[in-house]
């Protein structure tokens, strides 16, 4: 929180337990969040990972061979997961913990654990704003494109990514944020994977949780209001 702010804070609750005038405060330097990044970098990350996976899915050939399609995947998945992870200010994680079954793609509803210290932090209801619920049908759309693409070469494997798509009584048999390996294996997205791709524009790993509280703050929203958004409301 700026150094303004709370002062002004402060002041409303000095009056309002019946105290004439100002109170008294000394100006403070504001350093900001260490992690705070720069808007313009985090312009230039949202509309480039954005472009970055759209030309992923769009320009793939019909008749692309295993290697590209994987390829493309992991191109597409890691910039759409990057820009969902610092919208919804989550915490680094070695392995990601959105599941189909903890995310709604109707009204964005999703259930995250990035923190486990105490039950209050276990389960972090956050919503999805209108563009990236768009991004998430549009990436469960395009793993339904790739179990088709899957099912001659690896049916097995075309199943458990088919079975990402919709939600299942029989829980999450597979990641639904993934990449391939090198052999072709799946490996659940972490914070191996987006470290690079934030560190390219100047953004911590988890940066995201920095950026909205300064600027739901900035727009004059109480802490109530941040902690409701963060999920922790």
């Amino acid at each position: 929180m700026r150094g303004a702010r709370l002062a002004d804070i402060l002041s409303k609750a000095y009056q309002s337990i019946g105290f004439a005038g100002q109170i008294s405060a000394i100006t403070i330097e504001d350093i900001g969040s260490l992690r705070l990044p720069d808007v313009g970098s985090v312009s230039a990350f949202l509309t480039d990972a954005l472009a970055e996976a759209s030309n992923q899915i769009r320009l793939l050939p019909k008749r692309a061979k295993k290697k590209k399609l994987f390829a493309a995947h992991n191109k597409a998945v890691t910039r759409i997961y990057a820009v969902l992870k610092f919208l919804l200010g989550g915490r680094e994680l070695t392995e990601e913990t959105i599941a189909r079954s903890r995310i709604d793609p109707a009204s964005g509803a999703t259930v995250n654990t990035d923190k486990r210290t105490a039950p209050y932090h276990e389960r972090r209801l956050a919503w999805l704003c209108a563009t990236l619920r768009n991004w998430l049908n549009t990436y469960l759309s395009w793993l339904q494109l790739l179990a088709y693409r899957l099912h001659s070469a690896d049916r097995a494997l075309s199943e458990k990514i088919a079975s990402t798509i919709h939600t299942s009584l029989d829980g999450d048999v597979h990641p639904l944020f993934f990449r391939f390996g090198d052999d072709g294996e799946v490996i659940a997205l972490g914070a191996g994977d987006l470290t690079p791709l934030y560190r390219a524009y100047g953004i911590k790993n988890n940066g995201g949780r920095h950026f909205l509280d300064w600027l739901f703050r900035e727009a004059g929203l109480d802490s109530a209001g941040v902690m409701a958004w963060m999920g922790r409301g």
